[in-house]
């Protein structure tokens, strides 16, 4: 379907519609419908209309020369305005919970959380689309590294979890112990095992690290 799509691009309905989307507000709202996808069916809990959209948003963007000059406006907006909205969103979260349903008060309190989520997807890929001609040496290692890490992070999560959960410490102070010790130690064992021992490189799919030649 995408093959499909890259091949119209240059067709004049396709055209005017990028046209219409490569405006700023237009983009921005399309958090809107994606809120509203989040009421469709979710099998096994993931919703696949609501990544599908993220999935070709993401690829118009990528694809069209014309979004990256919109991109490259909005992204230090998005930016900035991120730097409100997670903390409304954080503060609705603290006193409402994680509301559910089809209720006034859980529609409210989708629409900010999406937002966010549109918000932070436009910083990422704007500046992203910025520096992708930089060709820094840490992209290939962290290429290598993403797969190993995205393995092993979740039984690190809980090992951790399970002695920071019980300790009498505020939510947050919980929440960010626990996000950076299980990041530390989950890139820990892929550089100290995963990466030095063949027998687990290759169960892993990445290549040991090369030993140093003899003089």
């Amino acid at each position: 379907m995408f093959r499909t799509l890259i091949r119209r691009l240059d067709d004049a309905p396709v055209r005017r519609a990028i046209g219409v989307l490569c405006r700023p507000p237009v983009f921005l709202a399309l958090f809107v419908p994606l809120a509203a996808m989040q009421a469709l069916p979710a099998p096994g809990g993931q919703n696949p209309f609501y990544y599908f959209f993220i999935h070709a948003a993401g690829f118009l963007a990528c694809a069209h020369p014309d979004f990256e000059g919109m991109l490259a406006k909005c992204r230090f907006p998005a930016l900035l305005t991120l730097a409100v909205t997670v903390l409304v969103w954080v503060w609705m979260l603290d006193h409402f919970g994680n509301l559910s349903g089809f209720s006034p008060a859980a529609i409210l309190f989708t629409l900010p959380r999406t937002l966010n989520v549109w918000l932070t997807l436009i910083a990422i890929t704007g500046y992203g689309l910025k520096l992708r001609h930089v060709r820094p040496s840490w992209p290939g290692y962290a290429n290598e590294t993403a797969f190993p890490v995205y393995i092993v992070h979740q039984t690190v999560i809980v090992v951790i979890g399970w002695f920071v959960v019980p300790l009498d410490w505020n939510p947050y102070m919980k929440f960010a112990v626990i996000l950076i010790s299980s990041f530390a130690a989950s890139c820990l064992l892929y550089e100290a095992m995963i990466r030095r021992i063949a027998v687990l490189g290759r169960l892993f799919g990445v290549k040991s690290a090369p030993r140093p030649a003899h003089k």
